[in-house]
């Protein structure tokens, strides 16, 4: 069973990564594929949350010193907390795992595999790349709760694990896997937030 969905998640990375290729793309699937490419956005996303003085709680609007005290707790407990799940989580399974990255797999490499950047670490299962990104949208849209938001961060982090399968680096299945801890991380991430911003309004009341 697991031998057949390996040899089918082969045949489907290796069309992924070879179907139709062009300069433009190739180009454009490595620059989402640079993580501090990304950086600018996180900063952005943090700044908002903390000028955002009304930020989404499932609670009304109170003072000014609580909704503070709800953006710094978002910044640093729900997006700070997905991103180091997500990605110490990937980090425990590569090593536990250990599948090569197709990248590193003479089968992959003799059927024709386009490596399209540094080759990395030998193992690849699961992508911390999908699962940060699918994080910090599922974290971030809780958050703004703006379907416009959701839909751009959602579809940035869709571009960004399907560039991991294009420059070579990950298995689809990889990239899937991490896309589901991603999500649940993100939502785990944002109920604990809730849960302590909620008993600290009662607090202070």
């Amino acid at each position: 069973m697991f031998e057949k969905l390996h040899y089918l998640d082969q045949d489907i990375t290796l069309w992924l990564n070879m179907h139709q290729p062009s300069g433009i793309i190739d180009s454009i699937m490595v620059f989402f594929s640079i993580i501090p490419v990304w950086f600018p956005l996180y900063a952005i996303t943090i700044f908002f949350v903390f000028m955002k003085n009304g930020v989404h709680t499932g609670l009304e609007k109170r003072k000014y010193f609580t909704n503070a005290w709800a953006s710094i707790i978002y910044v640093l407990l729900g997006m700070g907390l997905t991103l180091l799940l997500c990605d110490q989580t990937a980090n425990l399974f590569k090593d536990g795992i250990e599948r090569l990255r197709p990248c590193h797999d003479s089968y992959m490499l003799s059927n024709g595999l386009r490596v399209l950047e540094d080759k990395g670490g030998f193992y690849g299962f699961f992508s911390g790349h999908a699962s940060n990104a699918f994080g910090w949208a599922m974290v971030t849209s809780l958050i703004f709760r703006k379907k416009w938001y959701t839909i751009t961060i959602y579809v940035w982090a869709a571009l960004l694990a399907i560039s991991r399968i294009y420059v070579g680096k990950h298995y689809l299945g990889d990239v899937l896997v991490g896309t589901v801890f991603g999500l649940f991380f993100g939502w785990l991430s944002y109920k604990v937030c809730s849960i302590l911003i909620s008993f600290i309004k009662k607090k202070i009341r």
